[in-house]
């Protein structure tokens, strides 16, 4: 697509154009969960539980992760909308060494920690052995999961969105074919009947035969991940280099001035996610711990089936907005930047409508395709309902977030993130135990927490600061 084409475009049409493959990418990103809830059904309520408290390890490590992308994204779209090859060039190539290195540290490390993690999670008994089968996986195949984010930022801060959408629909697919493969194997033919209808599992139980792979449970589903995202990420840097002129033969020294930067950029972005994780893991041992298992394994699907949906929807749009403010403040056109942020934000508040809708009425019918325990059920259809009131201010809180993202005026992300994610803890405690609430006082606190965080976002936008990036980053 030519400038002169986007030229012509209405604002809202613009961002669409950019939105729909970045939010389908994250769709598709986030069906490696749903994939997960799906194909562990067979292992019971102790690995459900344990797939849900792993997914905020998960978001705990996608914020060392984000390191690598957090400052990609506005410096490369200012690059971009500078029309400065080289600079835009050697960020990339500074974003997926840094990517590289991070993923290396994780993977040497990060199993050291999985006894450490899960005790202090609170994970006991079955639900334990189960999250420490998949963290120890998890955090061996991290390189491949880091170099794919940094990756997609760089082509997204392009207004190449289509690129990690094609890409993640193959990995995608091979996740889907491998995770009967890897979890199940040949060992557990009684389980696989019951996903006898299911398309491809046929051919996916025949490679297990031949290859005679017996399968590891949630360690598998870790490694269908990994192995998924490996294949991706051998995509996307062949691509860069042979297709988007992004030469990754010339590495030349490291420029510490410039990592800094990017560091700088991302560290208010990484910290948020951090926290948010964090919080999750408090809940888990203080609050979460004291109610009935169905609650958590409820948790688990609501969060990533539902919020899983929503969520990536609403970054989707965000992080089009993210590419146009970026490349709009590196040509120097403050104007057009406010143009963006208006029509992102009309755009992400009408999808948190929608969404509201779709949690409070068609969770029922959702939750059966992912569990057949009535009580995991009642406990998933209640989150649903219960976060589905707040899915309008998660929108605001994104799109607000991510217009800060794109223009590298991260720094009031930390406080907002800080503040708005430990007044859960307190309020979920008084609410679940105190009051009496259970399940649905935690669900409260999170929406609260929700409504100060859209708000806070949103303040910060309006007062405009941002705009005055462009000669501090």
């Amino acid at each position: 697509m030519t400038e002169a084409l986007a030229a012509q475009r209405s604002p809202t049409a613009e961002v669409l154009r950019l939105a729909w493959p970045a939010t389908l990418s994250f769709l598709l990103n986030n069906s490696y969960r749903i994939n997960d809830q799906f194909w562990i059904q067979g292992l019971g309520a102790d690995a459900q539980s344990a797939i849900g408290a792993m997914m905020f390890v998960s978001i705990m490590t996608f914020a060392l992760f984000y390191f690598s992308a957090g400052g990609t994204l506005a410096l490369v779209s200012r690059a971009e909308g500078a029309k400065d090859r080289i600079l835009r060039n050697s960020i990339s190539r500074h974003a997926i060494l840094l990517a590289i290195s991070i993923g290396t540290f994780v993977s040497i490390f990060g199993p050291m920690l999985v006894p450490t993690i899960t005790s202090a999670m609170q994970l006991k008994g079955g639900i334990g052995v189960h999250a420490e089968a998949y963290l120890g996986s998890y955090f061996l195949l991290a390189p491949a999961m880091v170099i794919v984010i940094a990756t997609d930022h760089i082509f997204i801060a392009r207004g190449y969105t289509i690129v990690p959408m094609l890409l993640q629909v193959v990995a995608v697919g091979c996740n889907y074919f491998l995770n009967p493969i890897l979890i199940y194997g040949i060992g557990s033919p009684e389980v696989i009947e019951t996903y006898a209808n299911v398309p491809g599992l046929g051919s996916a139980m025949a490679v297990a035969a031949y290859f005679d792979i017996q399968g590891s449970g949630l360690q598998g589903a870790a490694l269908a991940t990994g192995y998924s995202r490996l294949v991706a990420s051998a995509m996307a840097l062949i691509l860069l280099h042979f297709v988007f002129d992004t030469p990754l033969n010339r590495w030349g020294k490291p420029a510490l001035g410039l990592l800094k930067r990017m560091a700088k950029i991302a560290a208010p972005v990484s910290w948020s996610i951090a926290v948010y994780a964090g919080v999750y893991w408090l809940l888990y041992a203080f609050v979460l711990s004291g109610l009935e298992d169905a609650v958590k394994a409820g948790l688990g699907i609501g969060f990533q089936v539902f919020d899983g949906i929503s969520f990536t929807v609403f970054l989707g749009i965000g992080l089009a907005g993210s590419s146009l403010v970026g490349r709009s403040l590196g040509a120097g056109d403050r104007e057009q930047c406010l143009v963006w942020v208006r029509t992102v934000r009309r755009t992400g508040y009408a999808a948190g409508v929608l969404f509201a809708l779709l949690f409070i009425f068609a969770a029922p019918s959702v939750i059966s395709y992912f569990t057949s325990d009535p009580a995991v059920a009642e406990a998933a259809r209640t989150y649903a309902f219960v976060i589905g009131l707040s899915q309008v201010f998660v929108a605001v809180e994104c799109v607000n977030e991510k217009v800060l993202s794109g223009s590298g005026h991260t720094m009031p992300i930390a406080p907002i993130t800080l503040i708005g994610n430990l007044m859960r803890l307190p309020i979920a405690y008084v609410m679940a135990l105190t009051f009496g609430m259970g399940a649905s006082g935690v669900w409260w606190a999170i929406n609260l927490s929700t409504i100060f965080k859209g708000l806070a976002y949103r303040r910060v936008v309006e007062k405009r600061e941002w705009l005055d990036t462009i000669s501090k980053t």
